[in-house]
C-alpha cells in the first residue's frame, strides 16, 4: 500500500520513510502543503500521515480544505500540539487519528493499521459499477452475476482502475500500488496484468490505452462498445 507522508523536517522524514518501509508500505514524501497537495491530485493514497505545523501553513486547516473537496483517505495528523484541546480540534475538523510529537515508530505503525483497517471496514462489502458487481472483502468480479476468475493482482489492479475510472492511472502508480517492489520490468508486469483484464473483462473494451503514460477505465465507453 502507498501513503503520502507530510513532513518538513528531513531527518524525521527519512526515518519515518526508513520505519515504513521495514514493514512493508511504499511511501512518498511532501515537504510542504503544495507539494502534498499536487500528490493528492496526481494520486490515490491508502492514508496520508500529515505534520500539522508546515513552512506554508497549518496541516488541519488544509486538511478542512481537502475534506470539504470531497478527500476521504484516512489521515493520521502528527503534532506537537498534543494538548487535549488540540487533539478534539484535529479530530473534529478532519483527522481520522492524532499522534503526539514525540513519538515511537512502533506506535506510529500500530495505529496507521488500525486506522487502515478501520477505513477497509467501513466501505459497502459489495459495490456494482455498471454491469460488474465487486465484492472487496472476498475480492471476487462478477459480470451479470457470473463470476470472472481474477487472481490477487488482476484485482488489485482493477480495484485502483475502477475507484479512480474515467481518470488517467500512470503505469508507475498502478505498480507502486499493486507490487510495491522494485524492479526494472515495470511496464511490462502492468502490461500484462492489464493484457489479461482486458481478456477477461470482454466483451466490451473497459480498459483504455493512455499512451506513454498509463491507463483508464471508462464506463460510458465501455458498455457503448
Amino acid at each position: 500500500m502507498k501513503l503520502l507522508l507530510v513532513e518538513d523536517d528531513p531527518g524525521q522524514r527519512a526515518e519515518l520513510v526508513r520505519d515504513l518501509s521495514r514493514v512493508g508500505f511504499v511511501v512518498e514524501t511532501a515537504g510542504d502543503l503544495k507539494e502534498a497537495a499536487q500528490a493528492l491530485a496526481l494520486e490515490t493514497f491508502g492514508a496520508v500521515i500529515l505534520d500539522r505545523m508546515l513552512p506554508d501553513g497549518d496541516g488541519l486547516v488544509e486538511l478542512q480544505k481537502w475534506r470539504r473537496q470531497d478527500l476521504q483517505t484516512p489521515v493520521l495528523m502528527l503534532t506537537a500540539l498534543d494538548e487535549v484541546p488540540q487533539r478534539v480540534q484535529a479530530l473534529q475538523d478532519g483527522a481520522d487519528d492524532f499522534l503526539g510529537k514525540p513519538f515511537a515508530a512502533e506506535e506510529l505503525i500500530a495505529r496507521l493499521r488500525i486506522l487502515l483497517r478501520r477505513h477497509q471496514e467501513a466501505r459497502p462489502a459489495v459495490e456494482r459499477f455498471g454491469p460488474f458487481e465487486l465484492d472487496w472483502g472476498n475480492q471476487r468480479l462478477c459480470r451479470d452475476r457470473i463470476l470472472l476468475p481474477l487472481n490477487r493482482k488482476e484485482f488489485a489492479v482493477l480495484e485502483l482502475l475502477i475507484r479512480r475510472q474515467g481518470q488517467v492511472v500512470s503505469k508507475q502508480e498502478l505498480f507502486d500500488q499493486c507490487w510495491g517492489w522494485q524492479s526494472d520490468s515495470i511496464s511490462n508486469v502492468v502490461e500484462v496484468v492489464v493484457a489479461s483484464l482486458r481478456r477477461k473483462l470482454k466483451p466490451g473494451r473497459w480498459i483504455f490505452t493512455v499512451r506513454g503514460f498509463g491507463y483508464r477505465f471508462d464506463l460510458d465507453l465501455g458498455e457503448a462498445s
